[in-house]
């Protein structure tokens, strides 16, 4: 008998695997909330100038920015007509009502030309009645704040990747009720937060919970026979579709953003059953030598499926699964370190969409988890993920190219698009889980996590290459998914039926076809594959649905 025997026995009908994917996937509820929220809280409506100054002047012409520095750096008042007229353009629509060149009689009875910033505006109550940037003017020169500010979410969340790579000599069950507490105190903090700065600062210490989500599909895997790891990682993700509409729903019925985290705290209940159902991962116990909460937890799965087994097998389980290896560091481990799979990293798209459009990514995600299922199960791991990948390079880029010639056409590919993207984050999840032994396997996941953080940071930035050329950022979203594709092409093995590594070295053992001629070959790929392709779910602005 070996371990892969005894999960297989226990397993009985899965009763208690259900159970326990279900709770955990509710988690995601609370997580897709908090990433969706950036949309809603920082979105910006239409706005109007409503300082009381505009009464004083006769005639105002909105410019931008530039060119109101560059009025107010002319030192020659008397060809000031000439030059607004030659240089300036009197559209009040096409700039926002930021600043402006205003015609003023001055005492004299001549009229002066003075330049004007505007202090005080109106917003439209259409799709939010109320965000962030409507309590506080972030718009005009505040108007960098909003992507710095989620630039710092972003990357709190890379940190929070960071620091849960060392987690692995932590207690797998301890750690996700600690993500489940911290996620709950900071949820409440954000809501009673007195002012930006310290809202900001929450924020950010809520983000150091968020891996709270990427640590049930490594406790789920570990639970599990091989021939069911499919079908359990995978649909784990459903609730994160669910989470997308819920979102949409919630913002639409309140339009306020603070209504809207007040109703967002009663998605926290959902954490309360993983005080009850979550146990500890038995093959982390068996690493640490912590034999007798070992059996203790396989007895607590048998009594929950209902399974007798025969006497004396926990004590052959015990002896399968004492030659643990606990003492190598992943350092010393070339095929660990070349085991850094590419990966899709949910991150923010930082271009608001309407709640229509947050609904309808949300009826994407559902099936995307069930398609991830069957294709992982039946086609494998490696050749699936190549395939959406590509599909999504094709995808990303013909967006943009046809939208201004079909919108209808876009519409579709944008769908598919994202159907693709998100089928490759659930496959990808699932296949970093199995590509790492269990003392190193968190560090491989959050590695991943965190790689994937970092890219996404710059996607604010990178988005705003479309005013360069409307195309460019397309093209970089679509080139690192097509390199990504290239290198697992390359230099990924597969995984699906493999039984999952304990140790490091049998991990520096496991062999699919010239998987192990490939990790000793080339382990620091996979690392860039990684970073590559980190662009893809969610991040590529080009995904938000042109409805």
């Amino acid at each position: 008998m070996n371990y892969e025997d005894v999960l297989c026995t226990l397993y009985g009908r899965g009763f208690f695997q259900i159970i326990l994917t279900v709770c955990c996937g509710l988690t995601n509820f609370v997580l897709i909330f908090e990433f969706q929220s950036i949309i809603f809280l920082h979105l910006t409506p239409e706005f109007n100038c409503s300082s009381t100054s505009l009464n004083e002047f006769s005639q105002v012409t909105w410019v931008t920015e530039s060119e109101y520095l560059h009025f107010q750096n002319l030192h020659q008042p008397k060809d000031l007509d000439a030059v607004l007229s030659n240089k300036f353009h009197a559209n009040a629509s096409a700039p926002d009502q930021c600043w402006a060149i205003a015609r003023q009689r001055g005492d004299d009875g001549q009229e002066l030309m003075r330049p004007f910033s505007c202090d005080q505006w109106t917003f439209s109550n259409h799709p939010m009645s109320r965000t962030l940037v409507t309590d506080y003017n972030l718009i005009c020169d505040r108007r960098y704040l909003v992507t710095l500010l989620e630039t710092i979410v972003i990357m709190s969340l890379a940190t929070a990747y960071s620091m849960a790579i060392f987690t692995d000599r932590l207690s797998r069950r301890k750690l996700l009720l600690f993500y489940a507490f911290w996620d709950c105190l900071t949820s409440v903090g954000i809501v009673l937060a007195p002012n930006l700065t310290v809202f900001f600062i929450i924020r950010a210490l809520r983000s150091l919970s968020a891996s709270i989500c990427y640590l049930p599909p490594c406790i789920i895997a570990e639970l599990v026979p091989t021939k069911k790891r499919g079908v359990f990682v995978n649909l784990f993700w459903i609730p994160f579709g669910l989470g997308y509409m819920l979102t949409a729903g919630i913002a639409y019925l309140t339009r306020d953003w603070f209504q809207f985290r007040l109703y967002g705290l009663l998605l926290l209940i959902v954490h309360l059953p993983l005080f009850f159902i979550v146990p500890e991962s038995p093959r982390w116990l068996a690493v640490h030598g912590r034999y007798d909460e070992f059996v203790k937890v396989l007895k607590q799965i048998a009594a929950w499926n209902r399974v007798k087994v025969e006497e004396g097998f926990y004590e052959e389980a015990v002896v399968v699964t004492r030659q643990m290896d606990t003492q190598k560091a992943i350092q010393g481990s070339d095929n660990s370190n070349g085991n850094i799979l590419a990966s899709s990293q949910s991150s923010m798209a930082n271009k608001p969409r309407s709640h229509d459009s947050v609904l309808d990514v949300g009826f994407t995600e559902i099936p995307s988890a069930v398609t991830a299922w069957v294709i992982s199960s039946h086609v494998g791991r490696r050749l699936s993920l190549i395939v959406l990948l590509l599909l999504t390079t094709l995808t990303v880029i013909a967006t943009p190219v046809i939208k201004p010639i079909q919108p209808l056409a876009s519409t579709v590919i944008a769908i598919a698009g994202r159907m693709a993207v998100t089928t490759a984050y659930c496959i990808s999840d699932l296949y970093a889980a199995e590509m790492f032994p269990t003392t190193v396997r968190n560090m491989g996941i959050y590695i991943i996590m965190t790689a994937g953080a970092v890219v996404a940071a710059l996607a604010p930035y990178l988005n705003r290459l479309a005013d360069t050329f409307y195309c460019l950022p397309a093209l970089l979203y679509g080139v690192a998914c097509a390199l990504g594709s290239v290198l697992v092409f390359f230099y990924l093995p597969e995984t699906r039926k493999c039984p999952l590594a304990q140790t490091l070295d049998e991990a520096e053992r496991l062999v699919c076809g010239h998987e192990e001629d490939w990790i000793d070959r080339r382990p620091v790929f996979c690392l860039w594959s990684c970073w590559c392709t980190s662009f893809t779910e969610g991040l590529c602005p080009l995904f938000n649905l042109p409805f």
